[in-house]
């Protein structure tokens, strides 16, 4: 194959180039417009299910989910609204609908309460939660929190938020309407009644079909209903006596993950700014500390993250276009490789396209690998590529052939790769060519600088290597033009002893490095060697680790997930 590109490139350059920009621009672009590809934020979607029976019907569902949950929901504007202004005082229907809101108390279960929006905060122990204030600044959580919750209104019948503070007020022999009417004395008889009401999985009035009835009478009438049931099921945790207690709260709202699966689209921006606001009134209260958050949004974080981290990649790019421009003096084999990176994404994006409809955010790192390796195929071709008096059939596949050493990667990081290797020996040698033929002579005519030559090897290696015969070279040395072969001469300008500097200490510093220090590296592979070996004898292995955890262990996103992994 790299003899027959060898001629493709050294014989018909324009046919490569045009062949080149069809298979890479042209047909990418028309597939990715015609068949749009969604960026996803689930790495593992289609994987986790991989050689079973189920992978059929997964990678399936995926293609159908995003059609499938479109909700039949219609946003509208009351016709009503601009007329609220006018209104000094609100209507009696208002205030009995706000009046209703303000009640917290609750018989039967709440649908769907488990997809409901929760967080967690640690208190020091149960003693230190009804004891002192504590109480009632968890239930100024209610105010606190309403503009941030104003956005879900249109969503969600629920106002209250079902924290401590609340079960205590509904729950108390006074029964109250909300925690705002709670005092000391309802605080403590309250805390009577959990000393001793019972705490096991048949309380709380519920139904216990497997046990004796004697067993389920044990259950006092004090604490028989659905709110007791979910206070202690939902709101504290099994082990009372841990410290600092973990408290659980439930918001008036759903997760973003259960709006999206009913089809209801809700900004993003809405559940970010209520876990802002629980992080600032967690940060000013001494007594509670917020502990984990479950708004079901961490993946579209990374994702929003990971996006806004992109602009990392343009300026590695830049980066690589400058070390480029310096290395060959030459600004058009920059902007060359620029345009074959960016073309094999395009290339590698359309193919996957074929395959999948959602390109895995993971694919991301791919195009950080593709700048790096893409640019070494780059300077090792433009180090190798030969010079023009030796430009031949020969010494061209000779070329071509240390370039096939770039490629090795996996998956969509190999198929990246590929596409790049396939520009790499077919776009950037025939530009290569027309430049040292066609571009040079021209440009060189109104600007005589050394920027238009790209071919830094010329000079040593016609000063180290005696020229090929004239027989063996398909066209004469003397036909190229005059002003495009390079004398050698010593640098004269403060950039040509920049640029001399910098390709001594990358081609024979490093270079010394590396041979000198063959040893020192030897013995560390050894090292590694032996130590690997130990480990796989030894069958060591990693902490446990949760597949489910993007963020540190710390992180209040990542509470419910690590206490539903490890317990």
């Amino acid at each position: 194959m790299v003899l027959i590109v060898s001629r493709l490139v050294l014989s018909h350059p324009f046919l490569a180039i045009l062949l080149s920009l069809l298979l890479s621009i042209a047909v990418p672009v028309t597939v990715l417009v015609l068949f749009p590809l969604q960026l996803g934020n689930n790495a593992e979607k289609g994987f986790e299910t991989d050689g079973t029976p189920y992978s059929g019907p997964r990678l399936a569902w995926t293609l159908l989910q995003p059609s499938l949950l479109r909700g039949s929901r219609v946003p509208f504007t009351s016709a009503a609204e601009h007329l609220k202004g006018r209104w000094k005082r609100r209507s009696w229907t208002d205030e009995l609908l706000s009046s209703v809101g303000l009640i917290s108390c609750y018989n039967g279960p709440i649908p769907a309460m488990s997809f409901l929006s929760q967080f967690i905060i640690t208190v020091p122990s149960l003693e230190h939660l009804f004891s002192g204030q504590i109480l009632h600044k968890i239930c100024q959580f209610q105010d606190e929190l309403k503009p941030e919750w104003a956005a879900f209104h249109q969503l969600t019948p629920h106002r209250n938020i079902w924290s401590v503070p609340n079960y205590v007020a509904c729950l108390t022999p006074a029964n109250r309407v909300n925690c705002s009417f709670i005092d000391a004395e309802d605080v403590l008889k309250f805390h009577e009644h959990i000393q001793w009401a019972p705490n096991d999985a048949n309380s709380g009035g519920q139904q216990c079909p497997d046990h004796s009835k004697a067993e389920c009478a044990i259950v006092p009438a004090e604490c028989d209903g659905q709110m007791w049931f979910d206070f202690f099921y939902r709101i504290l945790p099994v082990d009372l006596s841990q410290r600092p207690l973990p408290i659980n709260a439930f918001l008036p709202f759903y997760s973003f993950a259960a709006y999206r699966l009913q089809g209801i689209s809700v900004p993003l921006k809405a559940f970010t700014d209520i876990e802002a606001k629980l992080n600032q009134i967690s940060a000013k209260n001494e007594d509670f500390h917020l502990k984990g958050l479950s708004l079901e949004i961490k993946r579209d974080i990374l994702l929003e993250a990971a996006v806004r981290d992109a602009r990392f990649s343009v300026l590695a790019v830049l980066a690589v276009f400058l070390l480029l421009g310096l290395y060959s003096l030459s600004l058009t084999f920059a902007l060359a490789v620029l345009f074959q990176l960016i073309a094999s994404v395009l290339c590698s994006l359309a193919v996957y396209r074929i395959f999948s409809a959602e390109l895995p955010l993971l694919n991301l790192i791919a195009f950080v690998l593709l700048i790096s390796v893409g640019a070494d195929g780059a300077f090792l071709l433009l180090d190798m590529f030969p010079a023009t008096e030796k430009l031949c059939l020969d010494t061209l596949q000779q070329c071509l052939r240390h370039t096939a050493k770039t490629i090795a990667f996996g998956l969509f990081a190999g198929l990246t790769l590929m596409f790049n290797y396939l520009l790499l020996i077919i776009f950037l040698p025939s530009f290569l060519i027309i430049q040292n033929r066609h571009l040079n002579p021209w440009l060189i005519r109104w600007w005589p600088s050394r920027w238009w030559y790209c071919f830094p090897s010329s000079i040593s290696q016609s000063s180290l290597n005696p020229p090929l015969h004239h027989t063996d070279l398909p066209f004469s040395p003397t036909s190229v033009p005059l002003a495009v072969r390079l004398p050698a001469r010593m640098p004269s300008t403060w950039f040509e002893r920049f640029h001399h500097f910098l390709r001594t200490l990358i081609d024979d510093v490093l270079t010394a490095v590396l041979i000198q220090g063959r040893f020192v590296w030897l013995c560390s592979l050894g090292i590694v060697l032996i130590v690997s070996a130990y480990v796989c004898a030894t069958e060591l292995s990693l902490p446990r680790y949760n597949p489910l955890q993007l963020f540190r262990s710390s992180n209040p996103h990542e509470y419910f997930d690590q206490a539903a992994f490890f317990h």
